[in-house]
């Protein structure tokens, strides 16, 4: 499929595609100057990284090109008070997810665990991230290991919330016989990671250019709505204008206290990255996870077992 040669089409399809520029109404993006760029109240920070152009990637690197789907929401939230920054196919690498406490080399402290919000969009599998560029010291290593994430802790200790728009990162433990079941296959690839909450996918999704925009934009802004964003994230994202069905899943993490009082069930339900609603509740020790849905939506079959890092 080839990119419209003028004007703003909203363009619906994962595929070879470059991002719009352009609004929810389909008019191109003009912000002001300066907007975005000057950080103020910390609930409103965002990292997002975003790999769209394999099919030229050095170091071996290669695969198919994909779809851009964070350029949109970029703007969307910079229009809307919050600052950050956003890396694409040939700045970002997997350092920008590791903990300088886990390996010398991880920045995370400078990129995805300096703001409240991480974002990447690309390849992925169960328990992988896959990057165009590899670290220097790793030269041969294409891929960001999720289990070596550790949002929400360490050096940066900022990161409350994860979206992940790539293939399998929320696969289902398939296994009725595993202790962790239904969830260890996120327990197990997710396993450092300190954040609260976790929007992703438990497969191989198809998510339209402007999906995240129309998915912030869904969501309450008033603080006091017991509605959040797992109903929004699941209903929004479960059947984009593509028409094509995916498998949108929402992770939160609890400590073992707000286990016993039902305090995570309650944050699950209504953590709001608009509205700001539990956005700085970040308690460390969170062990204990919740998980919506428990079962493949509308009879997908989970296709994502085996890969790099099987459950």
């Amino acid at each position: 499929m080839s990119a419209p040669k003028v004007g703003c089409v909203r363009l619906a399809l994962v595929a070879v595609i470059l991002g719009s520029g352009c609004d929810l109404y389909g008019n191109p993006w003009n912000l002001p100057d300066g907007v975005g760029e000057t950080e103020g109240d910390p609930d409103r920070t965002f990292f997002m990284a975003e790999v769209t152009t394999y099919s030229t990637a050095p170091n071996n690197c290669q695969d198919y090109d994909v779809a851009t789907v964070t350029e949109d929401f970029e703007n969307t939230l910079k229009l809307d008070q919050w600052s950050g920054q956003r890396r694409i196919s040939s700045e970002t690498r997997p350092s920008d997810f590791y903990d300088q406490g886990f390996t010398a080399y991880g920045k995370d402290h400078v990129y995805a665990d300096s703001k409240r919000v991480a974002v990447f969009a690309g390849h992925g599998h169960v328990g992988a991230h896959g990057f165009r560029l590899t670290d220097p010291e790793k030269p041969d290593v294409c891929i960001g290991e999720t289990g070596a994430y550790m949002g929400g802790q360490g050096q940066g200790d900022e990161q409350s919330l994860f979206i992940s728009v790539a293939s399998c990162g929320g696969a289902f433990d398939e296994d009725p016989q595993s202790p962790n079941f239904p969830f260890g296959c996120f327990k197990q690839s997710w396993n450092l990671s300190q954040f609260r909450q976790w929007l992703g996918f438990a497969d191989s999704p198809v998510v339209d250019p402007t999906g995240l925009s129309t998915f912030y934009s869904s969501l309450p802004p008033n603080y006091d709505s017991v509605s959040g964003q797992l109903d929004t994230w699941i209903d929004v994202m479960e059947f984009p204008e593509s028409g094509v069905a995916t498998m949108p899943v929402v992770y939160t993490k609890e400590t073992l206290a707000e286990s016993q009082q039902f305090h995570g069930e309650t944050i699950h339900d209504q953590m709001n990255m608009r509205s700001g609603k539990h956005m700085s509740d970040n308690s460390p020790n969170k062990q204990y996870i919740i998980m919506t849905p428990q079962v493949p939506l509308d009879g997908i079959t989970n296709f994502c077992v085996g890969g790099p890092f099987p459950c």
